[in-house]
């Protein structure tokens, strides 16, 4: 057929796939092929992990697992197809552009992903966007130097050349002068003015799409040392509404999946809308009908990325972005306004 060859293609497994099925990591590096193809391709002994042949979809990666696909067919004229959507560009220009990203899309094509995610939106509007070393991120993901899960809103920085990709990607991984700030609407009230949590985050080994946190005194010793990873946030109480709801500030130490999400419920404050580490719980009637309507049945976290500092990458001059709340999370702060407690700030 026009357009395709046989190639040998090389995933490599980041710290999020710790844990993951072979199968299911394959699939979401070559989107173009559906999970049956691939585990056909890994029975037929096409697959190996760091040199090994494996011959089970099921196996589980570690961080920093090479994989090799080989006798795959890959069309050449495969790429990410760009999507016009609208953007809420907060700043631009020929390094990078940073959006107000909207809940329930994803950033980049991966395992699950239905419909069209962030990254397609901005190829429609950049036409190129700059990519790193590794082949099929800049497939997949180009542009993309952090992320956000699909339901959490707020600032996400892409990068649109090759070299900003590089220098972008370099701070968000070294994090020496990135400044990482999220508001959440938590179910609870704070002991303290300032809480911090430090855990080690791995994949749940029964429910895959979760993440469990093991004490930072206790690290989970049934696991290989890189398949958990510490974390650090630290919460500061900004209002209190009604003695039971609270908007807190989050600065990002470490930036790992789920991590804002996982350390607010173990401090017992989980965050209003988590359909994963929150079961809703209704309102006490003080709070009017509204009120305890939205927030009983939010379908996403209110958690938001709303202020990043970091060095532009060409320029190196100091920037400060900051995001507006999107509507439902604006919504509840409106109505929670009259019930915020007389000494918060």
């Amino acid at each position: 057929m026009a357009g395709e060859q046989k190639e040998l293609k090389t995933l490599t497994a980041e710290p999020e796939h710790t844990g993951m099925r072979l199968d299911v990591f394959i699939t979401s590096g070559l989107v173009a092929f559906s999970r049956s193809k691939i585990q056909k391709l890994v029975k037929q002994g096409e697959v190996t992990i760091n040199g090994e042949t494996v011959t089970s979809g099921s196996f589980q990666l570690t961080e920093g697992d090479v994989v090799r696909v080989a006798g795959t067919v890959i069309n050449r004229e495969d790429h990410l197809e760009p999507v016009k959507m609208d953007l809420e560009i907060l700043f631009e220009d020929e390094e990078i552009i940073v959006i107000n990203k909207p809940p329930g899309i994803s950033v980049h094509p991966g395992a699950g992903t239905n419909g069209p995610t962030l990254v397609q939106g901005l190829l429609w509007h950049c036409r190129r966007l700059g990519v790193g070393i590794d082949p099929e991120a800049a497939r997949v993901r180009p542009g993309i130097v952090h992320r956000l899960d699909k339901d959490t809103t707020g600032i996400l920085v892409c990068a649109k050349t090759d070299e900003s990709h590089a220098a972008m990607s370099k701070q968000f991984h070294d994090k020496n002068r990135l400044v990482r700030e999220y508001a959440a609407l938590l179910d609870g009230v704070m002991t303290k003015a300032e809480l911090t949590r430090e855990s080690y985050l791995y994949r749940d080994p029964v429910a895959r799409q979760r993440f469990v946190s093991s004490s930072i005194d206790k690290p989970p010793g049934h696991l290989p040392p890189g398949a958990y990873r510490y974390a650090k946030s630290v919460f500061s109480a900004m209002a209190v509404y009604g003695g039971r709801l609270t908007v807190a500030r989050v600065r990002l130490f470490t930036g790992r999946t789920h991590q804002i999400r996982i350390h607010a419920s173990d401090l017992g404050l989980p965050i209003i809308g988590d359909q994963l580490y929150h079961r809703p719980t209704a309102l006490p009637h003080k709070f009017p009908e509204e009120l305890r309507t939205l927030i009983f049945n939010q379908p996403h976290q209110l958690l938001h990325a709303r202020n990043l500092e970091f060095d532009h990458p060409k320029t190196g001059a100091r920037m400060e972005v900051k995001a507006p709340f999107p509507k439902d999370f604006s919504q509840a702060l409106a109505l929670l306004e009259p019930f915020r407690s007389s000494n918060d700030k």
